[in-house]
């Protein structure tokens, strides 16, 4: 009974205060006290309504536990610092970091000493940047204890390597923290953590193409082994930039990355054992290249693949067969 009626007060201050708005322009005295039970509503009427402080809402904000509505209240009504309000501010790292930001829009030491104490390292690694604009370094042990949030520290505040967190990264073990660090912080080679890029597919692809820039020959048969088509094609296509003949027979067994492979690579550097890998890689061989029908072996590969459940509904074996162009 009890959160009906809260709810249904709740509901009814909501309806006052875009009533007073909206229709009315103006405010509703006799709907104020029950506007003031709500204290976010009775922002938003203060805001929209009033446009201007309203003191008897100020003493119910601070009596609140909510600093998201007191930091709303400064930021918007009063547009600018509200002292007696920063001690609720204060209680949420967060809240008072957007208070920093947006109303004082300067340092603010009784934050500094409550994020020295805080638990929130993307907060720290927040204020620092935007903020403080610079290093913290009272706070950085606290950064260190979320790898990704120091290496957005490092990338954004420090502007360069971080001795204090490379191993923290290497501890961490993810193969994507470690080749962002290397691309965005250390803009080069990090080869005490190749290995650990290397343990994932994906992250060695993006290393090769965009850390190295060219071919890394260590990593190829993590890549190749992968079991993921479109990513041994990628490498190919972008790392690689041509015939990755060891690759094709992994390429060969997807569609859509044999088919990319063709367009983008194989079309301009046939070979024959390259066109027997696919039903499609045959066929644009043979219409491509060959004009006619295909060498006796690889036509006879083709007449098998008609056999094979794997193959014989393939579209590309149906046009082979059945054109008079390749009997």
């Amino acid at each position: 009974m009890e959160l009906k009626k809260a709810i249904s007060s709740s509901i009814k201050a909501r309806y006052a205060c875009h009533h007073a708005a909206t229709v009315i322009g103006g405010r509703v005295p006799e709907s104020e006290p029950m506007i003031l039970r709500d204290p976010s509503t009775a922002y938003r009427y203060a805001r929209d309504v009033i446009k201007s402080r309203w003191p008897e809402l100020e003493s119910v904000i601070l009596e609140t536990d909510n600093p998201t509505i007191a930091f709303e209240y400064a930021a918007n009504v009063v547009q600018g610092r509200w002292l007696e309000a920063e001690p609720l501010i204060l209680r949420d790292p967060s809240t008072a970091y957007r208070y920093a930001r947006d109303v004082i829009k300067s340092r603010w030491p009784e934050l500094e000493s409550v994020l020295s104490q805080s638990d929130k390292p993307e907060v720290v690694c927040h204020y620092a940047a935007v903020v403080v604009r610079g290093r913290l370094p009272e706070v950085e042990a606290i950064i260190l204890r979320e790898p990704f949030e120091a290496y957005r520290y490092a990338r954004d505040v420090i502007k360069s390597r971080w001795p204090e967190l490379e191993p923290a990264i290497l501890e961490y073990a993810d193969s994507e923290l470690a080749f962002i660090y290397a691309k965005d912080v250390v803009q080069g080679r990090w080869t005490e953590a190749e290995p650990l890029i290397r343990r994932e597919p994906y992250e060695a692809y993006r290393y090769a193409k965009d850390v190295i820039g060219s071919r890394w020959l260590e990593a190829e048969s993590v890549i190749l082994e992968s079991a993921e088509p479109r990513l041994v094609f990628t490498y190919a296509n972008d790392v690689v930039q041509g015939r990755w003949t060891e690759a094709e027979e992994a390429i060969a067994v997807d569609e859509d990355a044999s088919a990319e492979y063709l367009t983008n690579i194989l079309r301009h550097n046939w070979s024959e054992d390259a066109a027997g890998l696919c039903p499609l890689w045959a066929y644009t061989y043979a219409k491509d290249v060959v004009g006619g029908k295909l060498p006796a072996q690889l036509h006879q590969k083709m007449m098998l693949w008609c056999v094979d459940k794997q193959h014989k509904h393939n579209k590309y074996l149906k046009r082979y067969v059945t054109s008079k162009k390749y009997k």
